[in-house]
């Protein structure tokens, strides 16, 4: 018998929602807008930081990078902070005397310069590193080769192009065609000597694609004409070396650049590990994010379904009124408005979960990104959104179950 009448408060439910199809589609909107856009928004962020934490172990969790840091500009300059000048070829030989950990140094130092073969000039990063380089970011050629270390000591002028710059600058079927050719870098002309495979965007934002490497020597005297470098990337032998290794590090800047107690590094000794860091950590910012909006959509989404039930109770007073006088309970008023509210909200949960998923692999697909779609988020978003609307429906059906039922028969 509870069974029966469960059954027939939810067909009455089915009922009324079919006599108003717009009223009930701008409530279910509200929720299938809420959780499609939180099941997209957090398999994006999920799949990105896969990405991001793929490319980072790819580049070796042993890696430190060394940089100039920003110190405050002498009087007179626009910019109230430069980069510091103190990092030296000098530096690189004092690590690798002192730092037995270190497998590689690699110094380099890049500007972004314009770069010109015939008529065509496109502005890239200029690289100035050495043969090591290529060694520790795994990269290859596809064509040629990269340059020896005697081609660094006597800063010959030979180039080694990204893909996308060998690209643009060789319409050719074949980049092979490339190899021996003239380029001018900054006005100076280099031999191509090789072209890299296609790499793309780095877990450190730079691209390899969109760069062109020379010796450093030739860089420092001939291109950039300066002494000082930007960075020094240094490999250990093993994750566990690194903590011991980049306090090694610091050691010896600090006494070389005569810092002492208290001053403040003019460089910055970084880990891929502390990459992983500020990943983690933008990716939990990235969720409170997403947090705040899912709140916001769901509220919408309760308010839309309270607005609705409202105007459903407008509307069948009289029927609720007959109910009551022909014997129907309180609970059995209550419960069936109840059950219209879960209807709504189970609805547009289980639709906003389907759309949220094809969107969510949709973004994957265009993005190239993993997709990633956890049961937790879906139980998660589609639990949320069918409590919201549940809440949000008491209140109606409370009214309608204390409603007088003289009142609600004299009612138009």
């Amino acid at each position: 018998m509870p069974r029966l009448r469960w059954l027939n408060n939810f067909r009455f439910a089915l009922r009324a929602q079919r006599r108003h199809l717009t009223r009930t589609a701008l409530a279910l909107l509200g929720i299938i807008v809420g959780v499609a856009a939180v099941i997209i928004m957090v398999a994006m962020g999920r799949g990105t930081q896969a990405q991001v934490y793929q490319q980072i172990v790819s580049m070796g969790l042993n890696r430190l990078t060394v940089s100039a840091a920003e110190i405050r500009a002498p009087a007179g300059q626009a910019s109230s902070r430069v980069r510091a000048e103190t990092l030296t070829l000098r530096d690189v030989r004092a690590l690798a005397m002192e730092c037995k950990d270190a497998r590689l140094i690699v110094p380099l130092q890049a500007r972004r310069l314009p770069v010109k073969y015939g008529n065509l000039n496109r502005a890239v990063g200029v690289v100035g590193t050495t043969s090591d380089f290529f060694l520790l970011r795994s990269l290859r050629t596809i064509h040629g080769r990269t340059f020896h270390e005697n081609e660094q000591a006597g800063a010959i002028r030979a180039a080694v192009l990204g893909y996308d710059v060998a690209s643009a600058l060789f319409r050719t079927e074949s980049l092979q065609n490339a190899l021996y050719e003239t380029i001018r870098i900054n006005g100076i002309s280099f031999e191509v000597i090789g072209i890299l495979e296609q790499r793309g965007i780095n877990a450190d934002g730079t691209n390899d694609d969109e760069q062109v490497f020379i010796p450093l020597n030739t860089a420092l005297r001939r291109v950039f004409n300066i002494s000082h470098l930007n960075q020094v990337l240094v490999q250990a032998p093993d994750p566990q070396s690194i903590s011991s290794l980049q306090a090694d590090i610091s050691a010896v800047l600090r006494r070389r650049h005569n810092i002492r107690g208290l001053e403040k590094d003019d460089f910055e000794v970084e880990s891929q590990l502390d990459l992983i860091k500020t990943e983690q950590e933008t990716a939990q910012q990235l969720q409170f994010m997403i947090a705040a909006i899912a709140t916001i959509s769901f509220l919408v989404g309760g308010v839309g379904i309270l607005a609705v039930m409202l105007l459903t109770l407008k509307d069948r007073i009289r029927e609720v009124g007959v109910r009551r006088a022909v014997g129907a309970k309180r609970r059995s008023i209550l419960a069936q408005f109840v059950i219209e509210a879960t209807t709504l909200s189970f609805g547009g949960s289980l639709a906003g979960t389907c759309l949220g998923g094809i969107g969510a692999y949709w973004a994957a697909r265009s993005g190239g990104w993993p997709f990633i779609l956890d049961g937790d988020l879906v139980v998660l978003a589609a639990g949320s959104a069918m409590i919201v609307g549940i809440v949000f429906g008491i209140h109606p059906a409370l009214r309608a179950a204390r409603l007088d039922p003289i009142l609600a028969l004299r009612s138009e």
